[in-house]
């Protein structure tokens, strides 16, 4: 992209356009003014000592071996104030009562929200975190993805963590979440339909593809690359500086990456974390894992898992809000610039 101007991108996955405007765009140090997540004061219901404060406890990885007790480094809770809850009774389909032009467009808010407290000291964000502790936050990912596919009421799992109130945190503690659905999200639906596509015209996963032309073919949007995955700021991204993080191995379910690519997965994911904070003074933000549907094949050829870290630099305004076309002040290959280089000015 040259000069300043403005260009239509189309993100060919879910054929969603955006406008890349580097003429209303900022320089790196101008998005610091961006509020920094403030520490609320410890303790709180995720430190350790304060575990009856939480939902009961689902998975532990702790040195003692007392269930909802102390000595433990990463612990997955229910939710207390859950979206959904699966004391519900599911619906074996849409509700029928009386909607009027409504009719069929309701069910039970039914499904399952956990907590993954990622560590016990109180203070620490993820990024500060050692490798191996989020190498185990990834892992008890794996393990709860896993328990709930054997749910056949569930469909959808969203794996997400918010980072400061400006993305959604309602505690400082670092903490990621799950949430799962008995339905498919549309948002889901039209990343698994447009991934098919490609690969039924192409015979290859688009994922795939993205990764050998960012590193081999064009390097622009390029941020960093391991042995085990790569991060880049995406061709039509919807935010500055949204970045995925796309693993070389093809694998549509995150619950079945094997052991040994946790590691290298740990340490980009630090190291992409670390540089936002670097570049933003600390920003809100928020990371999304992407996952096959839980009731899908375990290894489907078109789709390819994926992590999507947004930070909030900008705000949504009636433009975005009308259209569901994001206009982006930072182009994507400058975006990968600031965060390869560490470049702040």
């Amino acid at each position: 992209m040259q000069g300043t101007m403005s260009e239509l991108r189309k993100d060919m996955i879910v054929n969603r356009w955006v406008i890349i405007s580097p003429r209303r765009g900022k320089r790196p140090h101008d998005f610091t003014a961006v509020t920094k997540p403030s520490i609320q004061p410890g303790p709180c219901a995720f430190c350790p000592n304060h575990e009856h404060e939480t939902g009961p406890e689902t998975l532990a990885f702790r040195d003692g071996d007392k269930i909802d007790g102390p000595c433990w480094r990463v612990r997955v809770v229910e939710n207390k104030y859950p979206a959904v809850s699966s004391d519900m009774e599911p619906s074996d389909g849409l509700c029928t009562s009386d909607n009027g032009i409504f009719e069929g467009c309701k069910m039970p808010g039914f499904g399952s929200h956990e907590v993954v407290i990622e560590t016990p000291v109180h203070d620490s964000t993820f990024a500060q975190l050692p490798v191996s502790q989020i190498e185990e936050i990834f892992r008890a990912y794996q393990i709860r993805i896993e328990h709930l596919r054997q749910d056949k009421r569930f469909k959808f799992v969203q794996v997400f963590k918010n980072h400061g109130n400006a993305a959604g945190a309602s505690m400082s503690h670092s903490h990621s979440q799950i949430i799962t659905l008995p339905i498919v999200t549309r948002a889901m639906e039209e990343d698994i339909a447009g991934a098919k596509k490609y690969f039924d015209t192409n015979e290859r996963c688009v994922l795939c593809d993205i990764l050998h032309q960012d590193t081999n073919l064009n390097k622009d949007r390029l941020i960093d690359e391991t042995p085990v995955a790569i991060t880049v700021c995406p061709y039509a991204p919807r935010f500055p500086y949204e970045t995925w993080l796309i693993p070389r191995s093809h694998n549509s379910n995150f619950g079945t990456v094997p052991a040994h690519e946790i590691k290298g997965l740990a340490e980009l994911i630090k190291t992409t974390l670390l540089k936002m904070d670097e570049a933003f003074n600390y920003p809100p933000y928020n990371f999304m894992l992407h996952t096959a549907p839980l009731q899908d094949c375990t290894d489907l050829p078109y789709y390819h898992w994926y992590i999507r870290i947004v930070p909030h630099l900008i705000t949504l305004a009636g433009f975005e809000l009308g259209s569901d076309c994001h206009i982006n002040p930072v182009a994507p290959e400058v975006a990968a610039r600031v965060l390869r280089d560490n470049i702040n000015d």
